[in-house]
């Protein structure tokens, strides 16, 4: 049972209610016309980083994450790199059980089952963060190179779109 499942890509909305807009229950997306996507520095252990990077990881799980909409997530391979690897477009995000998120996705989810479940342990939903089109950089650059300043959050921040285009000018 999906609790909420919402597309950032105009594709549609699961069984559950669109988050962003909760008169729309399902109908179709309203997103896609929507201007205000947001971009979000995402800090990830290097191991799962480099997974999503080299294809071997389209999802990712989190206990919790932004209700407002994103579009592009900035991969941050946290300590010990402390480096910006590349970014992905956020297909969709979806909010359910440890258990259903564990079913659906661990084949992609680049985590075996006991550190998922120890990850999870005593929470009753989760978030799934699925992941498309991802561009790794040429080189990994620090957060300050790309004007980021102060302390790097433990689980996400929002940025600028303009982020975007300076990635870009260092891509493979």
């Amino acid at each position: 049972m999906i609790l909420k499942s919402y597309s950032t890509c105009g594709v549609g909305y699961g069984k559950g209610i669109d988050p962003i807009h909760p008169k729309n229950k399902g109908g179709g997306s309203t997103l896609a016309k929507t201007k205000n996507r947001r971009v979000v520095f995402l800090p990830i252990k290097p191991e799962f980083a480099h997974k999503i990077i080299n294809g071997e990881k389209n999802i990712e799980f989190r206990k919790k994450f932004s209700s407002q909409e994103v579009e592009t997530i900035v991969i941050y391979s946290s300590s010990p790199e402390k480096r910006v690897i590349g970014y992905a477009t956020v297909d969709s995000i979806v909010i359910d059980t440890p258990d259903s998120l564990w079913k659906r996705f661990y084949k992609k989810g680049g985590i075996d089952k006991d550190r998922f479940s120890f990850y999870f342990n005593g929470k009753e939903t989760g978030v799934g963060i699925r992941i498309k089109n991802v561009s790794r950089l040429k080189e990994a650059v620090t957060p300050t190179q790309l004007g980021i300043q102060g302390a790097i959050p433990q689980n996400f921040k929002f940025l600028e779109k303009g982020i975007i285009t300076i990635l870009e000018r260092n891509l493979i």
